[in-house]
C-alpha cells in the first residue's frame, strides 16, 4: 500500500494506536530511501503530517488533552523542512514547478496551522472545514507531482 493511501485511510480510522501512527511515520520517512523522487516524498509527507496532526485534533477533542495536538503541528513543519528544501533543490531550474512546490508548502503551512478548532466551532462545520483544507492540498500537490 502506498504512504499516501495509508495517510489517507487514517482520517477515517478512529481511534488511531501510537502503534500505527509511529508506524506511519516510519513508511513516510523511508521513503528517502525507497524514492528517488524529492518531489514525491514531499508530497507523501505532506499528506500523511496532515492526517496524523488531524488525527491527533480528533483524539484530543475526545480524550479533552490538546497538548499532543499542538506539539504535533510543531514536529510536522519540522519534520517537513527537509523535505521541501529537497524537493526545491530537485526543481530549481523548473520555475513552474518550484512556483507549484512553494504554494503547496505554503497552503499545507496554513493547513497545519489552522488545524486547530475554534472555540464555537461545532463538529461538523469543524469537520467541512477539514474536508477542504484536505481537498485543497490534494489540488496543489496534484498540480505538483
Amino acid at each position: 500500500m502506498k504512504p499516501a493511501i495509508v495517510a489517507l485511510a487514517l482520517l477515517v480510522v478512529v481511534p488511531v494506536s501510537a502503534a500505527e501512527t509511529e508506524r506511519l511515520w516510519e513508511t513516510v520517512n523511508a521513503c528517502r530511501v525507497r524514492l528517488k523522487d524529492d518531489v514525491r516524498c514531499f508530497a507523501t509527507h505532506a499528506r500523511a503530517g496532515l492526517a496524523v496532526c488531524g488525527m491527533e485534533w480528533k483524539l484530543g477533542l475526545m480524550k479533552g488533552d490538546l497538548a499532543p495536538a499542538a506539539a504535533c503541528q510543531s514536529s510536522a513543519q519540522d519534520a517537513m523542512r527537509p523535505f521541501y528544501q529537497a524537493a526545491l533543490k530537485r526543481l530549481s531550474k523548473n520555475r513552474e514547478g518550484t512556483a507549484a512546490l512553494k504554494d503547496a508548502y505554503a497552503y499545507w503551512v496554513s493547513v497545519i496551522r489552522g488545524l486547530t478548532p475554534t472555540a464555537r466551532e461545532r463538529e461538523i462545520e469543524y469537520q467541512r472545514r477539514i474536508t477542504e483544507y484536505e481537498q485543497g492540498l490534494e489540488q496543489r500537490l496534484t498540480r505538483l507531482e
